[in-house]
């Protein structure tokens, strides 16, 4: 840092000039070198990155409901249920997990959730199980990945009410790897008012 000497005729100056930038400090001005900083673009900050990309991925893909758990979630302090989400899912996606999608928000969750490739080109079959005494609740899935290194938007899938197993999902990019979360809901994803916690899996498309 260098104290600077203006001319009389200027007060202060708060900007930059070619490689210097001008700043006042408790009414001192004074002079700085400019610096960028450094961008190793290591493989660890990638990864944090991507991270950080996929959950807002999510966040902004599936709405309705899994934002009102979330807030829920949050407790009514300072924390919003997206900062909840958000802490929850970097670090569960940079210990290699799969996202905690949705937290229970007054509904049992499925029995279990396992997805495979399915019998046709770009097809994932999904496997699940409603719980007893659920019948007239409504199973939704939930299709994230990034096929070929393409943004891929969230797919919602409403099954219906008790469904049954199991669900193919086509048109997919053969080859992609994919993430698929299943929930239950009291009706229809867009009308629901309560969710089950999420659960994961993943499967590759044919």
């Amino acid at each position: 840092m260098a104290r600077v000497r203006l001319n009389p005729v200027l007060s202060s100056i708060d900007s930059s000039l070619g490689d210097l930038v001008f700043y006042t400090r408790r009414g001192v001005q004074c002079v700085r070198k400019r610096v960028v900083p450094a961008n190793p673009d290591t493989e660890k900050q990638r990864e944090t990155r991507n991270n950080f990309t996929l959950a807002v991925d999510l966040w902004k893909g599936v709405g309705g409901i899994m934002r009102r758990c979330w807030n829920g979630h949050a407790g009514g302090g300072r924390l919003t249920g997206y900062a909840v989400f958000m802490g929850v899912n970097i670090k569960r996606l940079s210990a290699g997990l799969g996202a905690e999608l949705f937290r229970e928000f007054g509904e049992a969750p499925l029995s279990f959730l396992s997805c495979s490739p399915g019998n046709g080109p770009g097809e994932i079959e999904c496997f699940f199980n409603v719980p007893q005494g659920t019948g007239s609740r409504h199973v939704t899935l939930f299709i994230h990945g990034r096929p070929s290194g393409r943004p891929f938007a969230v797919a919602r899938h409403d099954l219906g009410a008790a469904p049954s197993p199991p669900y193919t999902v086509r048109g997919l990019d053969p080859g992609g790897l994919y993430s698929i979360y299943g929930i239950i809901t009291d009706g229809p994803y867009r009308e629901a008012e309560t969710c089950s916690m999420s659960l994961y899996s993943e499967s590759t498309a044919v």
